[in-house]
């Protein structure tokens, strides 16, 4: 299913701006990725074509069990030495191989639930097989690596801005094997014209949830279909939205004064610091008021969402390491939710 909408009330095609050019598949911008393939990249697989649930969690080496044991601790005994006792109301979690390697993956208290990667992601082969999706990516992250895992899904919906600024959409199914969440099912819109994951603040329509997990196949189908649902329900209401912001103008001075509310100077920062995050502001700006990337909506709150996103995902600091691949984990982790939600949050309230 596609979904347009018409030009804004008061504004020409020619006033957001040409069509963006773009390239099918992920090869566009410096070879840009979103967060969840680079990471599959690197510590699972980018799927093959037609690939189900169960091909991809094989391949990508998630098909490990998670058993949990009686958490212990060692405390010191008078005079050296240490004594094991049981740890009261927590179990450990260890990882199992097909091959028999084992790995300790964290302490979680007794009330924890574990669901097996298996399990967590077998509802998406409904998705599969009567919704039109398809295999993305799939792999194991955190510290130790698979202590998260996650399944991506290529979903059949599309969604065209004003019908001039595509975007492909994934559902993204998130597994945890050391108590910091359950499992959960996040939808991930890709704007093609800058590889930016565009992340919104609706509380009314969840972009993101925890999943009822239910172990029976009437359980998984029933997941399916209210994820299908959601799914459809964000669609239409980020379109309505979007519409609205292609609709308010915003200037260049107006986009300054909102990256002072976006990225301040913190308290009591020394000339170097400030120096600093004046360059991000400054960076911001620039992809705001020059960046081809922006230039359909150009000067409205639109083209500044956009802006948003595309800084978090490609351009932003980093420390150690590639910064592509830095801020993909970073990314997938969720580290930038939280700005590209107030961002979302003071531009979409117009």
């Amino acid at each position: 299913m596609t979904i347009t909408a018409p030009t804004p009330s008061g504004l020409t095609m020619a006033d957001l701006g040409a069509t963006p050019t773009v390239r099918s598949g992920h090869q566009f911008l410096g070879e840009r990725l979103p967060a969840f393939l680079g990471v599959a990249k690197v510590d699972g697989i980018v799927a093959r074509e037609s690939m189900s649930v169960q091909e991809a969690l094989v391949e990508a080496g998630l098909n490990f069990t998670v058993s949990l044991h009686e958490g212990q601790t060692n405390v010191p005994i008078a005079g050296g030495g240490t004594l094991t006792l049981p740890q009261e109301g927590h179990w450990s979690t260890v990882r199992s191989d097909p091959d028999g390697t084992k790995t300790f993956f964290g302490v979680v208290r007794s009330r924890y639930k574990q669901v097996q990667n298996t399990d967590a992601f077998a509802f998406g082969q409904h998705l599969i097989d009567d919704f039109g999706a398809n295999v993305a990516a799939a792999a194991g992250h955190g510290k130790p690596i698979g202590v998260r895992t996650f399944l991506g899904l290529r979903l059949s919906e599309t969604l065209n801005v004003a019908g001039q600024d595509p975007h492909d959409l994934y559902l993204l199914i998130g597994n945890s094997h050391n108590g910091d969440t359950g499992v959960t099912a996040a939808i991930v819109p890709i704007r093609r014209a800058n590889m930016g994951e565009v992340v919104t603040s609706i509380p009314t329509v969840p972009q993101r949830w925890t999943l009822r997990h239910s172990g029976d196949v009437g359980g998984k189908m029933a997941e399916a279909i209210h994820t299908h649902k959601m799914v459809k329900s964000w669609m239409a209401t980020y379109q309505r939205l979007t519409y609205e912001l292609l609709g308010t103008r915003m200037s260049v001075t107006e986009f300054e004064q909102f990256t002072h509310r976006l990225l301040p100077t913190p308290r009591n920062a020394g000339k170097r610091s400030a120096a600093t995050w004046a360059e991000r502001r400054r960076l911001l700006v620039d992809l705001f008021s020059n960046a081809p990337t922006t230039s359909f909506g150009r000067g409205t709150r639109y083209a500044a969402v956009c802006a948003v996103n595309e800084y978090l995902d490609h351009f932003a600091a980093t420390r150690g390491g590639d910064p592509k691949e830095v801020r993909y984990a970073r990314n997938l982790a969720g580290q930038s939710v939280r700005t590209k939600e107030l961002a979302w949050n003071l531009l979409a309230a117009c």
